[in-house]
């Protein structure tokens, strides 16, 4: 039966989008039954615990594994985290690196992989995330994520910023956080026009 004390998430998935296609993707990432276990906000600035501190150390390492992935704006709130990512075309970045006379050029330019999609480097950084946090913490096989995670196609340069903005923000908000169980007003902020979604 669904917890009615969740926040309601209306699916903004643009449907037959390839979402391993180059672009910006916002994603938002809860803990399990968003406990608090990436540690606590004083003076609006997480006080990281061990699990948070696995948990950024494992996303700053998924460009070392993912063709054509940057990271842009990441942060780790007490339950959840929001960050950036910019998935290239594998092809430019190919040419850039001949161009750079890093690899071959010409007839002898091998094809690039395809990029990873967002839902498949989502899956890896929860796994890797989750067998590493209870690996080290002693909580072997407890859960550490929620099922699903938000995600956005960032349309344009306004909206980049905007939502760099609001991670940047975001702990110094907690107070007033929809995730944050305590939270005397949440609020959901409308990161874009319209009603094709809201942030999680």
């Amino acid at each position: 039966m669904p917890d009615s004390r969740l926040p309601d998430r209306r699916s903004i998935r643009w449907r037959g989008y390839d979402y391993s296609s180059a672009g910006i993707y916002f994603v938002t990432i809860c803990a399990f039954e968003r406990r608090e276990i990436f540690g606590s906000i004083s003076s609006g600035v997480l006080v990281p615990s061990l699990e948070s501190r696995i948990v950024s150390e494992q996303w700053f390492d998924l460009p070392n594994h993912h063709v054509g992935l940057e990271l842009d704006a990441f942060v780790v709130m007490p339950n959840h985290v929001h960050g950036l990512l910019i998935l290239n075309s594998p092809k430019s970045k190919a040419i850039e690196k001949s161009a750079n006379g890093d690899g071959e050029v010409g007839a002898g330019l091998r094809p690039a992989r395809r990029n990873s999609s967002v839902s498949a480097i989502i899956r890896a950084f929860k796994t890797f995330s989750a067998s590493k946090m209870n690996s080290q913490c002693g909580t072997k096989g407890q859960p550490v994520w929620q099922r699903n995670y938000f995600e956005r196609v960032v349309r344009d340069g306004k909206e980049l910023q905007k939502v760099q903005a609001y991670i940047g923000e975001n702990p110094a908000r907690w107070e007033f956080d929809h995730e944050n169980p305590e939270a005397l007003k949440p609020e959901r902020f409308e990161l874009w026009d319209g009603n094709d979604g809201t942030i999680a």
